[in-house]
């Protein structure tokens, strides 16, 4: 079985985003709520390339590896929402997958345009932190 985790700092985002915008938080509460209760859609977060639009919100998702990391050896993941993206909501969960114990950790949630991958970004510096301690 796959476990859900979400890291104190992915925690922190979500209340961040929750108190810019009330909606939106709590869509990107509901959909790890969601996710946690369904062993498929855990695992398909672990397929490089996944990309499912079929009008069911939780298949409404698209996945990749973070390459840059997976190079350096860290298995680090980013997921997208179609439904929120259609919106206008253009956030990111950040995550790490644990294949032994099955574990997939949300590190980080972030806006698109606020985050870009680079090594030295912040964000990107916190969740090679949080990384490291998992």
């Amino acid at each position: 079985m796959f476990k859900l985790l979400i890291h104190p700092d992915a925690a922190a985002d979500l209340q961040a985003i929750r108190a810019a915008d009330r909606h939106t938080g709590a869509d990107l509460l509901t959909y790890l709520q969601e996710l946690n209760d369904d062993q498929d859609q855990l695992d398909l977060l672990t397929v490089h390339g996944h990309s499912y639009e079929n009008g069911d919100w939780l298949e409404n998702i698209d996945v990749s590896r973070i390459e840059s990391q997976q190079q350096a050896g860290r298995n680090l993941w980013r997921l997208k929402l179609w439904d929120l993206e259609r919106e206008g909501i253009q956030y990111r969960y950040i995550y790490a997958f644990a294949p032994r114990s099955r574990t997939i950790h949300i590190l980080a949630v972030v806006h698109r345009d606020r985050f870009n991958y680079e090594p030295s970004h912040p964000i990107t510096r916190r969740v090679l932190d949080a990384y490291a301690l998992l």
